[in-house]
């Protein structure tokens, strides 16, 4: 069944005009019709569809569904909504409540903003629910669990347990709990359940760890009403709804999962935010995101080591330029007379730019945070091609260079947009964290990132493409894909939770 939808470079952004228009008062009455609880049971019921079918959206009926729709869906819901004795939403027809739920959804996106601010906009509604989420996933089990007790700065720090009050494998451990579930709902475990968990696992969970997880993934609908914090929804930071004691259900408060992409999310990237707000100090500074910042750039580097085995993989490289001492970009990738210079950046634009898609805005922060990458990698460039540095001397014979910025933080349309702030170069790019997993990926045994860096770099089209989208070309349209590399880690790590007499 085909759905509407617009395709920019590849990207697919999902547009539904069913020519009909609908009012909040106009969608809230027909929510009287509904009990309330069954509603949200039938929006989660959806998203645990998208989820397992590992996909993007699905067919209800004849209307198109995403996550980002069902968490507006559901927040409106629990906005409007708090019927117990209406009709069971599970067993009803909602093509059409969703066709006024979509007209909402969009209701605003368009108006008096450019062609650009509109991609934007939407960009960051939809986008972060493509792709394998299990990549962010296994990357911050290998960040934290691998690399973080080697950052200086947070010596004696466990941050999990100061921010969240349980330990980084008691977290993880939840939400796979969580995840692996069937449906979506579940009660508090037993204390006996847990004990039996413990001793299958190489983990100790309890009720307080059990407690301190659902303090930072849930709220009953009073918390989430009144969540005031810098997301535009709530569920997002909670996806995980204590809707209570319901009737002719278990004597114990009810957790509804209502979103579980939404909780993959939460544990792979929104974790972050948890941590630099816990860490904030005075005057800008953060201990956190300074260790985060060392702890990115170690671990692209150990995938550069992991890929490109016949590549000579180089650090940071100090040198004297004059009487200063300064240093080359993050990362230099070398074989014979082919260069990848590469600078590693945890930021792009900040979370203002995404909600309101201002190109001025996103001018603003990208000046802030990805320009000096960019003269950086130039100035590497540039010292390296002078050959008057003895430190870069080992590079003096390549031919052609690419200059890429890998970045933490999703940057959509970046290839697009950058060069209207004078960035162009068809040797330099931009590309998201999980998109450079996957193309190390898929690059294999061959290892020519440089030949697929250049490739993209000489065509105009695929330049201002981001590369989630050339990864889709080069693998002839397969879209959700993991890394290997990351597979591995995922695996490895939930085995070594065994212990050896349950192995």
């Amino acid at each position: 069944m085909k759905f509407p939808q617009a395709t920019i470079l590849g990207k697919d952004i999902y547009v539904i005009d069913f020519h009909i228009e609908a009012t909040v008062e106009q969608v809230a009455c027909d929510l009287r019709a509904y009990e309330t609880n069954s509603l949200l049971r039938a929006i989660a019921d959806l998203g645990n569809q998208i989820y397992k079918a590992n996909s993007d959206f699905l067919a209800y009926r004849k209307i198109l569904v995403n996550d980002s729709f069902l968490l507006f869906a559901a927040l409106f819901v629990l906005n409007h909504s708090s019927s117990t004795n209406g009709i069971d939403a599970g067993k009803s027809d909602l093509q059409v409540l969703f066709r006024k739920l979509w007209y909402l959804y969009e209701e605003g996106t368009t108006e008096e903003l450019t062609p650009d601010e509109i991609c934007l906009r939407i960009a960051y509604r939809q986008f972060p629910f493509q792709g394998a989420l299990l990549n962010g996933f296994a990357r911050a089990i290998y960040i934290y669990k691998n690399i973080w007790s080697n950052r200086e700065q947070m010596v004696g720090k466990d941050i999990f347990q100061e921010t969240l009050g349980l330990t980084f494998d008691q977290l993880f451990f939840h939400v796979f709990l969580c995840l692996s579930l069937d449906n979506t709902y579940f009660c508090r475990l037993s204390p006996d359940a847990l004990a039996k968990v413990s001793e299958t696992y190489d983990v100790s969970v309890s009720t307080d760890s059990e407690e301190a997880f659902l303090r930072w993934a849930s709220r009953d609908r009073a918390g989430i009403l009144a969540y005031a914090g810098s997301l535009d929804n709530a569920l997002e930071k909670f996806p995980i709804i204590n809707i209570g004691v319901v009737p002719n259900g278990p004597k114990e408060e009810l957790f509804l999962i209502i979103n579980k992409n939404c909780l993959y999310l939460k544990i792979s990237h929104y974790l972050y935010y948890d941590f630099i707000e816990k860490y904030s100090g005075g005057n800008g500074t953060n201990v956190f995101k300074e260790a985060y910042g060392y702890a990115f750039q170690d671990y692209v580097g150990r995938l550069l080591n992991a890929h490109l085995r016949s590549w000579k993989v180089i650090s940071e490289v100090r040198y004297k330029k004059g009487r200063n001492s300064v240093d080359s970009v993050d990362w230099i990738v070398w074989r014979h007379d082919n260069l990848i210079l590469i600078e590693v950046k945890q930021s792009s634009i900040f979370l203002r730019t995404k909600k309101t898609g201002s190109i001025d805005s996103y001018k603003q922060d990208c000046r802030k945070t990805l320009s000096k990458a960019f003269d950086q990698l130039q100035r590497t460039k540039a010292d390296i091609e002078a050959g008057l540095f003895s430190e870069l001397m080992f590079a003096k014979d390549v031919k052609s260079v690419e200059m890429v910025c890998v970045v933490a933080d999703p940057l959509y349309f970046g290839n697009m947009l950058l060069p209207k702030l004078g960035e162009e170069h068809p040797s330099m790019h931009v590309i998201n964290i999980s998109d450079f997993e996957d193309l190390l990926d898929i690059q294999g045994n061959d290892q020519n990132l440089h030949c697929l860096l250049l490739k993209k770099g000489k065509r105009s089209k695929l330049r201002a493409m981001d590369f989630r989208e050339y990864n889709i070309k080069l693998l002839k349209g397969v879209s959700r894909r993991s890394s290997q590399f990351l597979r591995n880690v995922f695996e490895e790590y939930f085995s070594e939770l065994k212990h050896s007499d349950h192995a």
